[in-house]
């Protein structure tokens, strides 16, 4: 998409004999490429379990943080996290789809630091 919409802008940038045109194009094309450059990022971002927490989509979550946690029955791969609340009254859940034949080294690893209540 990205690629799409900076050829339109190009073509429109070269048909046009207005500065102010060539300046509007601009951000159009920033705003796709850095959309693109985002979804990718998301796209890599792997759950990594560390001795002190995990991360997961470029956010770490230590340990402490999470008060409960299971594994759903419908979708056996699907690692569902209930974090502590900290200041509001909404309880945060986290649902991460792990790959295949992990589920086993993640409850390990899970049960030694979390007291799943």
């Amino acid at each position: 998409m990205a690629t799409f919409v900076t050829w339109l802008s190009l073509e429109r940038l070269l048909q046009s004999p207005e500065p102010t045109d060539k300046l509007l194009q601009l951000p159009r094309v920033m705003f796709w490429w850095t959309l693109a450059i985002l979804l990718i990022s998301l796209g890599l971002s792997k759950l990594e379990l560390r001795e002190n927490g995990f991360c997961f989509l470029y956010t770490f979550i230590p340990w402490r943080r999470i008060s409960a946690y299971r594994w759903e029955v419908s979708q056996p791969d699907v690692w569902t996290i209930q974090l502590k609340r900290r200041l509001s009254l909404i309880s945060e859940v986290i649902n991460i789809k792990v790959p295949r034949g992990t589920r086993d080294e993640i409850e390990r690893i899970a049960s030694t630091y979390v007291s799943n209540q």
